[in-house]
């Protein structure tokens, strides 16, 4: 008969030192709509990151774009739409008029 090595979750939870302090925290209900959506994200979170587990680089690569290739690439967008709208109202401004 082998023992388990892995600590019983209840107990360890118990025991924790970080969840003591939480539990003490003012618990506030919400409405059942506003708790399923902070439910979602919590669960989408917490898969997003288990996706990345396996490979932490890639995840790594994943926060460099959401946060640094992606916003550069809108503002490279947004600043070629704003020069080619001023160049075009420059020349429509600046045509000779029709006779």
């Amino acid at each position: 008969m082998t023992t388990d090595p892995r600590p019983d979750p209840v107990s360890s939870l118990d025991e924790d030192p970080l969840l003591g302090p939480l539990r003490d925290l003012p618990v506030r209900d919400l409405e059942a709509d506003r708790a399923e959506a902070i439910r979602r994200r919590a669960q989408l979170a917490l898969a997003r990151s288990a996706r990345f587990a396996d490979r932490p680089w890639l995840g790594s690569l994943a926060r460099v774009y959401r946060l640094g290739l992606e916003p550069a690439f809108v503002l490279a967008v947004v600043f070629v739409y704003l020069a080619w709208a001023l160049f075009t109202v420059s020349d429509l401004l600046t045509l000779p008029p029709v006779r």
